[in-house]
């Protein structure tokens, strides 16, 4: 999945990160992910140094393949991302 793959590359490796859940529609053409971090302050922090605008370009990516629709929607669990181990050691992304 996109999103969760979006995930992996941009967020899982920073500190504070604790897990991503993503939520799709029954039929499939909306997503949500709720993103959970330890504090505001782990949150800042990878705002701050995290590649926004790369994050930005691939989220537009996948936002271009998604119809929207102005029904309500039902949805269910498809993937979480848990912390993983960072790639770059101190390293501003």
């Amino acid at each position: 999945m996109a999103f969760a793959q979006i995930q992996k590359d941009w967020v899982a490796t920073y500190p504070g990160f604790i897990a991503a859940r993503f939520l799709a529609s029954t039929e499939g053409g909306i997503v949500r992910a709720i993103v959970e971090w330890e504090n505001e302050v782990a949150f800042r922090d990878f705002e701050r140094k995290s590649d926004r605008k790369g994050r930005i370009t691939a989220l537009e990516a996948v936002f271009k393949r998604l119809s929207t629709s102005g029904t309500r929607m039902t949805f269910r669990a498809i993937g979480d991302v848990e912390p993983q181990p960072s790639k770059i050691a101190d390293k501003t992304i």
